[in-house]
């Protein structure tokens, strides 16, 4: 039924346009998603270097430092 739409007839045009708004509605769906995952990465970031989650980590691996700040 498609290949009978001739190129710039107005059953083209309307197919066109819901093409168009599909499109659009795609992109900003990706968009925000990808904004929403960029957020929880940022999160997870900045909770794994933050001091408390380092300073868990070095004793929970029970770390030790010289006093140059080297791992002994």
């Amino acid at each position: 039924e498609l290949e009978n739409i001739e190129y710039g007839s107005p059953e083209y045009k309307s197919l066109d346009a819901k093409i168009n708004q599909d499109q659009d509605t795609l992109i900003e769906l990706a968009r925000d998603f990808m904004n929403w995952i960029y957020r929880q990465l940022e999160k997870e970031w900045d909770y794994q270097n933050s001091d408390e989650q380092v300073e868990e980590s070095i004793r929970a691996n029970e770390y030790e430092f010289l006093e140059t700040g080297e791992r002994a």
